[in-house]
């Protein structure tokens, strides 16, 4: 049977266990937090009207000229 002194250093070591899991909590929500942020920003845009959007399935790549390091691609 544990002694009250071995009880004693096991709930303080499970106060410090939680007390870094905790700590591990905060670190993962502030940095989703600022993760959202950035997200939320990156997602904030306008069209401009005076450009016009071509898909690519539209466009002619076959005349394209070949790149100048093409030779060296191998």
């Amino acid at each position: 049977m544990p002694s009250v002194l071995d009880k004693l250093k096991q709930y303080r070591q499970d106060l410090i266990d939680k007390s870094k899991l905790h700590e591990q909590i905060e670190e993962i929500k502030d940095k989703s937090s600022a993760y959202n942020q950035h997200k939320s920003a990156e997602l904030n845009y306008e069209e401009c009207q005076q450009v016009s959007y071509i898909s690519s399935e539209l466009q002619n790549f076959q005349n394209i000229p070949r790149p100048v390091n093409a030779e060296n691609a191998g």
